[in-house]
């Protein structure tokens, strides 16, 4: 039984591991940790958007909920409160 506020789904293609995530949390970020098996990351993506889950939606906000890419190559990530966030994970 888990009760955390991550909701997750993966998919596997070769090295390649794809992930969508959400942190449902409305109050605290979330760490991830991966566990492949013992195998090696190469390379990690996130794509994420993050913006305050109370942001409206004007045309002076209208970039609010654009996406941050950033790299990883350990085995856990943090994802920010109330987040969604596609992962990509090359195996070596």
């Amino acid at each position: 039984f888990y009760d955390g506020s991550i909701d997750a789904v993966a998919s596997v293609s070769d090295n390649k591991i794809f992930i969508h995530v959400a942190n449902t949390s409305m109050d605290k970020a979330e760490s991830i940790t991966f566990d492949l098996g013992g195998r090696e990351i190469l390379e990690g993506k996130m794509f994420c958007i993050d913006a305050d889950p109370e942001t409206e939606i004007t045309p002076e906000t209208i970039g609010c909920f654009d996406e941050t890419v950033s790299t990883f190559t350990g085995n856990t990530v943090t994802l920010p409160k109330a987040a969604v966030a596609a992962i990509e994970i090359t195996l070596r």
